[in-house]
């Protein structure tokens, strides 16, 4: 127990060190690991009402788009009219 209450103190010496705007791997993990319970427990709360607002912003922004219409000619034929040009599919 004493060997880990050590290195959790070094860990949590080098996590003051990080600056908070560094976004890396390394810098999340330190904060996470010396993250306590209660924190952690808060950060899900405000992530969970984030990743709620990504869903329904998602959801909102749902456009119905028009589908080409059928054509019953021979493949080869088929052509399509991109910014008022016509190319055939080949």
């Amino acid at each position: 127990m004493r060997i880990y209450r050590q290195a959790l103190a070094r860990i949590e010496e080098i996590a003051k060190t990080v600056s908070p705007d560094d976004q890396s791997l390394a810098a999340s993990g330190l904060c996470g690991f010396t993250t306590g319970h209660a924190e952690g427990i808060r950060q899900s709360g405000i992530r969970s009402v984030l990743r709620g607002y990504w869903q329904a912003l998602f959801m909102l922004t749902h456009v119905p788009t028009q589908a080409f219409p059928p054509e019953y000619s021979p493949q080869y034929a088929l052509a399509l009219d991109v910014d008022g040009t016509k190319d055939t599919v080949q």
